[in-house]
């Protein structure tokens, strides 16, 4: 959970995903030690949140060669 002390949308959005358009509730979960990243706009139900939470988890025991499509840098994207 992160809690942004941001009110410009149109800086923040694009920071998290450009597909983004600021609504709430948002997800975004990172694997930093491979690289995945996957946003979700709108609400989830548990189930749902736990089948992403798995799919994130099946996703480390992968190689992070495997996983640069999904690459993310935190901070080169605060940039």
């Amino acid at each position: 959970i992160v809690w942004l002390n941001e009110t410009d949308a149109d800086y923040f959005c694009p920071k998290a995903d450009t597909s983004w358009s600021g609504s709430i509730p948002a997800t975004l979960m990172i694997n930093t030690k491979t690289g995945y990243r996957k946003f979700f706009e709108g609400e989830m139900s548990a189930s749902e949140f736990e089948e992403t939470l798995k799919e994130v988890i099946a996703h480390s025991n992968n190689s992070a060669s495997s996983m640069k499509d999904h690459s993310f840098d935190p901070v080169a994207e605060a940039k």
